[in-house]
């Protein structure tokens, strides 16, 4: 158990096999933990219940997010609401791909002393299991790993520690934009945009080579709306670089 901690798993009802391997790692390092179960629009369903801004995902992306990309947004802005309802001091969201060791039990451990020791130390996320090397500062070493200031907040979500106040930060600016990316993507826009996301020179968490569960996308985009999604991630990010934020 790690003091004020809290641990949900995202996971799909139709996903057991996937939730009992992960289950299976948890307690073997004994973190305590409890299921979120998964979003999973109906296909006939109303969308707008998520707070889905089909305008902005098509200007974004020139086509609709999938339902899968819709349930997988939900699913993390719920694991956020029920953060936000009780008093833990972090949130550790794991997706049900992830495999969590003794090895991730340790530097989670040292990741949370060093955050708490960073007393003067501004962040909402850290992404523990995915890293980009470039727009970055070091911060401090944790273990054999960097703890790096990541002005570009690296893709990926399977494993996000999140603070109180970034979880609230970033539930307004849901609440105000919808979701019109998948999740990972307009969570790197909006840390682009505040510049308080974090990451590690090598990822804490590995992966299992898991299928993913979410419905494919189209391959075709519009070239213009991925410039126009890109283009502000990097000007935000080189902007708070330079700033050393």
């Amino acid at each position: 158990m790690i003091p004020g901690l809290q641990t949900r798993v995202i996971n799909l009802d139709r996903s057991p096999d996937r939730l009992a391997r992960i289950a299976t790692d948890l307690d073997q390092i004994g973190l305590e933990w409890r299921r979120l179960r998964a979003v999973e629009p109906d296909a006939a369903g109303d969308t707008e219940q998520f707070l889905y801004n089909r305008n902005a995902a098509m200007q974004f992306h020139g086509i609709d997010m999938t339902l899968g990309e819709i349930g997988c947004f939900a699913s993390h802005v719920q694991a956020l609401k029920e953060f936000l309802d009780g008093n833990a001091a972090a949130l550790l969201v794991l997706e049900d791909d992830a495999q969590p060791d003794a090895a991730f039990a340790q530097g989670l451990t040292q990741s949370l002393d060093t955050l708490r020791n960073l007393t003067d130390l501004r962040w909402s996320c850290v992404n523990l299991a995915a890293g980009y090397h470039k727009r970055n500062r070091p911060l401090a070493p944790v273990g054999d790993r960097m703890l790096l200031r990541a002005y570009y907040f690296p893709i990926l979500t399977a494993g996000l520690l999140w603070s109180r106040t970034g979880a609230q930060c970033f539930l307004r600016h849901v609440a105000t934009a919808g979701a019109c990316l998948p999740v990972d993507q307009q969570l790197r826009r909006h840390l682009a945009q505040t510049g308080l996301g974090l990451a590690f020179d090598r990822p804490l968490l590995r992966l299992r080579a898991e299928k993913s569960t979410i419905d494919d996308r189209p391959t075709a985009r519009r070239q213009l709306a991925r410039v126009r999604r890109n283009l502000p991630n990097y000007l935000h990010a080189a902007l708070h670089q330079l700033r050393r934020t």
